[in-house]
Order: C-alpha cells, then sequence, then structure tokens
C-alpha cells in the first residue's frame, strides 16, 4: 500500500501544484482515514469531490483503497 499511497501523492503534486490545499486536504483526510477516524467510504465521498472532472485520480484512489485495479 506504501508504493500505491506514494504514486498518489505525487500524482496529486503534480496534478495540483497550483492549488496547494488539494494535496493537503487529501493528505489530512488521508491520514483520518488511516487512523481509523474516517470511514473508507467517507474517505472516498470527499476525494470524489475534490477530484471532481478527474477520473483517472478517481481510479487510482480506488485501486489505492481496495488493492484492485477494476472498475
Amino acid at each position: 500500500m506504501e508504493a500505491e499511497t506514494s504514486t498518489m501523492r505525487h500524482l496529486i503534486t503534480e496534478r495540483f501544484e497550483n492549488h496547494e490545499y488539494v494535496y493537503e486536504d487529501f493528505h489530512s483526510e488521508f491520514d483520518l482515514y488511516k487512523q481509523g477516524n474516517k470511514s473508507r467510504h467517507d474517505f472516498y465521498c470527499d476525494m470524489a469531490t475534490l477530484f471532481h472532472g478527474h477520473q483517472d485520480l478517481m481510479a487510482a484512489l480506488k485501486t489505492l483503497l481496495t488493492g484492485s485495479t477494476e472498475n
């Protein structure tokens, strides 16, 4: 999962280099999820809002959360 997390963070950093808040929101929400303070469903829904219009990031997030490359 660490490799997927690193890849996801890199994608977000590159994509939103002029919108630092996106990376910061992802990072803080992901930490809440990893610590068990946010459900997978809630985290996914929050990221769907944050990544609206970026289906590739949503696909990468799904892979990160499920370990699956299927849609």
